[in-house]
């Protein structure tokens, strides 16, 4: 059957095309299986002990750490294609079932999400999304809050917007990067106006400390709750390249890959073959707020449309890494992960294609690097839909009326049940 295939525009989307194609008709749990089917590689110290760091500012238990880093090591696989958010939508909640279903209940389901993105992005990163709950679920009945939320609801339906979410982000900052962004009091205020009983159910919010990492915890005990499984683990991918690169710059190896990207002698010759990428991104503020802003390497430095650092060097660089004024993009995030390391990075559609794109350019530049080069676009795809009765699943309203989800009760479902919703998506 080539119902998928012939619905797609395959000229924009060739990987993803021959995915469907070719495993529209198996069932999940096969699918979800071949996922995690990896041969173990040797991962470099310094992207462990980035990890570790990172999931040891999370809070995880000394346990969880050591059996994680384990892990990646002998099954190297990661899902990639989330962002940060507080409460998943019903796509990212599709992406963990699909993942789930296949993965042996004695491993971690290791999440790391994108912080590259701004508040406001289509996974609103700042907000609590919902579908059919009360607003009195969320807000205190008799707050001024409640009754702006509600106008703002409004005026989004009249025009033809039906999502709805409570914003935990102030005005200003909507569009500002959420890397890096520590709670303001403008963010802990619209935190204090949820209603005392949600409070008491997500993680407690602290000001100064990052909100990525709050938002992080709470997707992750909603996600925990709703899979009725505790091995869902939920961090913040962009830092961890950060806290890599650092260990990267800091010892100054101009033999290593990273380094050579920055400052060696084929850097520029590298940057003209990945010219379409950003190097990092940054913030910039705007006339009414803050912007993301994506900075391109040249001529060894960084160029944006408000922002430019020039000639830089590995000191300068370190500094800005560690100010956290600028947050590692694409490229080099899957550079490092996947190209260097040969860690499986699991996606959506879009992550798919880029991915094989870079790898291409890799091969035909070919700078006699040691890299992972292998084509695996066949067996790291997540993405789809699912629904109850014609309706779609959202965490936040299963988590506050206590309902689950099994994954396995879907495990004989064939990958077009789960494909066939987004067609529209990619047209």
């Amino acid at each position: 059957m080539k119902l998928l295939r012939s619905k797609i525009n395959i000229a924009n989307y060739p990987n993803l095309s021959t995915v469907f194609s070719k495993y529209q008709d198996m069932p999940l749990k096969e699918f979800s299986s071949r996922l995690f089917d990896k041969k173990p590689v040797e991962i470099e110290s310094e992207l462990l002990n980035a990890l570790k760091k990172e999931w040891q500012a999370l809070g995880w238990c000394s346990n969880d750490i050591l059996k994680a880093s384990q892990q990646l090591m002998e099954v190297p696989v990661i899902q990639t294609a989330h962002h940060v958010t507080p409460t998943n939508g019903p796509t990212f909640l599709t992406l963990d079932l699909m993942s789930l279903c296949g993965l042996n209940s004695n491993l971690y389901y290791l999440v790391g999400a994108n912080s590259g993105v701004a508040f406001s992005n289509s996974a609103w990163t700042g907000s609590l999304s919902y579908e059919n709950l009360r607003l009195q679920d969320l807000l205190e009945k008799n707050s001024a809050t409640y009754q702006q939320v509600i106008k703002s609801n409004r005026e989004r339906e009249s025009h033809g917007n039906t999502e709805h979410r409570y914003s935990l982000i102030p005005a200003r900052q909507r569009d500002q990067l959420s890397y890096g962004v520590e709670i303001s009091e403008g963010i802990f205020n619209k935190y204090s106006n949820l209603n005392l009983k949600l409070r008491k159910q997500l993680p407690q919010m602290e000001r100064r400390k990052l909100y990525n990492r709050w938002a992080l915890k709470s997707c992750e005990k909603i996600q925990k709750f709703v899979f009725n499984q505790e091995n869902i683990l939920y961090f913040d991918i962009n830092q961890v390249i950060t806290n890599y690169l650092i260990q990267i710059l800091e010892k100054e190896d101009s033999t290593h890959p990273v380094f050579q990207v920055f400052f060696g002698d084929k850097t520029d010759s590298i940057w003209k073959v990945f010219n379409e990428f950003p190097a990092f991104l940054g913030t910039y503020s705007g006339k009414k707020s803050y912007k993301v802003e994506q900075l391109y390497w040249k001529k060894s430095g960084l160029v944006g449309k408000k922002t430019n650092y020039s000639d830089l060097n590995p000191e300068c660089l370190l500094k800005l890494l560690k100010q956290t004024k600028i947050c590692p993009a694409v490229f080099i995030t899957f550079f490092i992960l996947k190209y260097v390391n040969g860690i499986s990075c699991l996606g959506s559609f879009n992550q798919i294609e880029y991915l094989e794109n870079i790898r291409q350019k890799l091969l035909d530049y070919s700078p006699n690097w040691q890299l992972h080069l292998v084509a695996e676009t066949d067996n790291m795809l997540t993405t789809g839909r699912v629904f109850n009765d014609g309706e779609p699943y959202w965490p936040l309203d299963m988590f506050l009326k206590k309902r689950t989800i099994n994954p396995q009760d879907f495990s004989n479902d064939p990958m077009i049940k789960f494909w066939q919703p987004i067609i529209r998506q990619l047209n």
